[in-house]
Order: structure tokens, then sequence, then C-alpha cells
């Protein structure tokens, strides 16, 4: 904003003022336009600035703009792509006078405490989407010079942002916990049918022997897919907490159910039969159920594929 220029001021009318009198600078309700030559050069090259910023293209540092949440006359507010949560969120202000006579670029570094704490706190992995359109309503606020309410929406925010999180956190916490008491279950009863192996009545039930041991190994899996892939697992907002724990034994019994199906299918030869035939082909079918535990779709996708074969 180097060069000088005049800059024409006009005083909105009030109530019974006379439309026709000579102009004259007010500290409030001004309203500053380009007069010169050089200024309406420079606001026409700034317009065509901001119209080549859209989704998809770049903007001036070189990132793909993914989201645009807000757009004015002199800034605009979005979302670049394939960076952290925390540095997804950008701001710019290109006025279209140079000199900013309106303080747009002084009351955005005003708001600039609390849009950094905002960011900061984006790593928490938040899932209200609207998060970030409530942030951006509250930097166009303080640019256009109502500081104080984007102040109090970015407090709003980061309170919502932290009673979630932990909210969330219990939550997973409950997750893992009931998912690990029902792995930890599979295991004990398996473990105790094997020490007992040798016994009479567990002689007569080699079936339903195998189809716990097929579970066990399938709700391995399922839990190891869970530990794996804990913060990328979205949850319903306001759950109640038993409703979490519920979730995670509802994963492994899911689990265990697709690893009977496994062992089903090979034993029985119409999938992967070659495993019954290798030297180790329970430890071979035992390690696909723990494959079938840890990814949700192979089971089904088997079955689609058997299906499709039939018709």
């Amino acid at each position: 904003m180097a060069f000088a220029g005049k800059l024409r001021t006009r005083r909105k009318a009030t109530p019974g003022s006379n439309s026709t009198s000579k102009p004259v600078a007010s500290k409030t309700n001004v309203v500053c336009y380009p007069r010169t030559v050089q200024e309406q050069e420079y606001a026409k090259k700034q317009r065509e600035r901001m119209l080549e910023y859209k989704v998809g293209a770049l903007d001036n540092s070189g990132n793909t703009i993914s989201r645009i949440y807000s757009r004015g006359d002199d800034f605009l507010i979005y979302e670049i792509a394939d960076q952290k949560e925390s540095e997804s969120f950008r701001v710019l202000v290109d006025t279209q006078l140079e000199e900013d006579p309106n303080g747009y670029v002084r009351q955005y570094e005003k708001i600039k405490p609390e849009l950094g704490e905002f960011r900061s706190i984006l790593y928490k992995g938040v899932y209200d989407k609207s998060i970030k359109h409530r942030a951006a309503a509250a930097v166009s606020t303080a640019i256009r010079g109502d500081i104080d309410t984007a102040r109090q929406i970015f407090q709003k925010i980061n309170k919502q942002v932290h009673e979630e999180y932990e909210s969330i956190s219990s939550g997973r916490m409950r997750y893992v916990g009931a998912a690990f008491v029902l792995v930890c279950i599979f295991i004990l009863v398996s473990f105790i049918l094997y020490v007992c192996r040798a016994g009479s009545w567990i002689l007569h039930i080699p079936l339903v022997k195998n189809f716990l041991y097929a579970a066990t190994f399938s709700s391995v899996g399922g839990f190891v897919s869970i530990c794996m892939n804990l913060r990328e697992i979205e949850f319903e907002r306001a759950l109640s907490s038993w409703k979490y724990s519920v979730y995670g034994a509802q994963r492994i019994l899911l689990a265990a159910f697709f690893g009977v199906i496994a062992y089903l299918l090979i034993a029985s030869d119409v999938l992967l039969s070659f495993l019954t035939k290798s030297p180790n082909s329970y430890l071979a079918i035992m390690a696909i159920c723990v494959i079938s535990g840890f990814s949700e779709k192979l089971i089904p996708n088997a079955l689609r594929r058997l299906e499709s074969k039939e018709d």
C-alpha cells in the first residue's frame, strides 16, 4: 500500500438532512472508494485477482482451494486440500484500495490471536463440520469491524470443541474397553477348551470348538483394526456413555461372526480350498479368520462374488 492517492468520503444521509450538501468526512459510516485513475486501476486488478480464487484453483501460496466458507469484496475465507486440519483454514485479505482506509487488515490483525487458538484446537478432530463455517463468520464479522462479536463467537466455538473432545475421548475409551473385554472373554473360553481338549465332552463337540477358535482369532483381528483406526471412527454426537460400549461389543461380535463364516467357507472347500491341503492347514485357516475380522469387507465381498458366480 505504497502510493498516496486522494480518497473521497461520504457520510450516510440521515433523516432531515440535505442530500445535496457538501460531502463531509466522518469517523463513522465512512465509505471510501477509488477516485483517481491509479486507484481505479488498482481496484480493477484486485477484483480480477479475487475472481480467480474458486474451488479447485490455486491460492497465492500454490495450495489447492477445496472449499470457500466466506467471500467479500476485500477478503476470502477458505480451506485448502492436502494439509493438516490445523493448517487447512486460511484467510486472505486483499483490499480494493491499496492504502486500506477502511482498516480491514488492521481489524483482521486484532482477531488473529483468537483465530490462532481456533486453529490450534482443530487437531482434536471434532466432527461438527459447521465449526469452520462459524469460524469463517467470526473472521468476516471482525474484518467488517465488529471485533467484540467475533471474539464471542470464537469463545463459544472453543468451548464447544473442548467439551465435545472430552466427550468423544471418553466415548472412545468405553468403545475400546468393551471391545477389549469381549476379546478377553473369547480368548479365555478358547484357552479353557484348549486345555481341556482331551476331555470326552469336548471330543463330542469338535465343530463348536473350531467355531469358537475361529471366532476368537477373528475377534483379535477386529480389535487390532479398532486400535489402528480409532481416530478415524466417527461417533454420533451426544451419545449416552453405555452406547459406546455397545458399539464396541458389536464390532467384535461382527468380527467373530465373519471369522466363523470364513472357517465354514474354507472347511467346505467353497473358498480358498487349497488351504485345507496345506501341511499347516489349521493355522492357515486361523490366519484367514484374523484377516476376516480385521477387514469388515473381506467376507461380505467374498459372499457377493459367490452370489455373482451363481447368477
